[in-house]
């Protein structure tokens, strides 16, 4: 029987290797939304054993409390995001002389651009897996698992949103709303992975370092398309090379905290 450990990890490789042949047809809108279906397969996955998965589903009604939850859900949501343009600007500006506006559409050599996601999307990921999928999730789990599935998700979705903006994809596409429905859908099914990764580990690590991969990957992937003068086919090996890198380094690391982890119950037990 196979251990739930190597479904996530054989569904990490599904994902990382349909972000990278993403960028192969990158003339082909429609198929980018097939990176949907990683995550689709693994909640039909998770619902075969509803007890493991389904905690204590019930919609319930949270009146003010509720509304409280969401305002500083929105209020984080827009200081994280402040703090994090803040950053990026800086170290952008810094160097290459650019405005906001114009941070995405600027072609940063590979290792300035790993550097970038190194302090800034890790950073801002433990922040998220504190706020997103602990403060809020642990506050709401208890009255419905759904609401807290769709509250962290709401709050990444409002992170995210101007950064998906800015970005060169959305500027050029026709219909914007369709673009940021699906992207909503996507943060949803994201989120319930991530939610699975981190209750299963018991720490935040291995899904804030899996969601560090897999965004640092994708803007390395996204910067390079950009460029008129790299071709397609460089991007998607590019971006296949970075995600199996990525992959060793979130195996052997999530490992050895998992250990850790273990380590630790047991000499507490004794």
């Amino acid at each position: 029987m196979v251990k739930r450990l190597d479904l996530k990890l054989l569904f990490f490789c599904v994902i990382l290797f349909c972000s990278s042949t993403y960028y192969l047809f990158y003339t082909s809108y429609s198929l980018q939304y097939y990176l949907l279906l990683p995550f689709v397969a693994w909640i039909i996955i998770q619902l075969i054993e509803p007890k493991e998965f389904l905690h204590e589903v019930k919609l319930t009604k949270l009146g003010r409390t509720g509304l409280k939850i969401w305002g500083k859900i929105i209020g984080l949501a827009i200081t994280m995001n402040v703090i994090n343009y803040t950053i990026l600007w800086s170290f952008t500006s810094a160097n290459l002389n650019v405005s906001l506006l114009t941070v995405q559409s600027v072609t940063l050599s590979f290792f300035e651009l790993l550097l970038v996601g190194v302090v800034f999307l890790f950073t801002s990921i433990i922040w998220q897996e504190i706020v997103w999928r602990g403060w809020i999730y642990e506050r709401l789990r208890g009255k419905s698992f759904v609401l807290a599935v769709i509250s962290s998700s709401f709050g990444q979705t409002i992170f995210l949103a101007p950064f998906i903006y800015f970005t060169y994809e959305l500027q050029h596409y026709g219909n914007v709303f369709i673009l940021y429905v699906l992207f909503i859908l996507f943060q949803v099914l994201l989120n319930i992975y991530l939610i699975t990764l981190r209750e299963e580990s018991q720490s935040i690590w291995p899904s804030s370092i899996f969601q560090a991969i897999y965004y640092i990957s994708w803007d390395i992937g996204s910067d390079f398309t950009i460029d008129a003068n790299v071709s397609s086919e460089y991007v998607g090996g590019l971006y296949g090379i970075t995600g199996i890198l990525c992959l060793g380094f979130y195996i052997v690391l999530s490992s050895t905290i998992q250990k850790v982890i273990i380590n630790k119950q047991q000499n507490a037990s004794i």
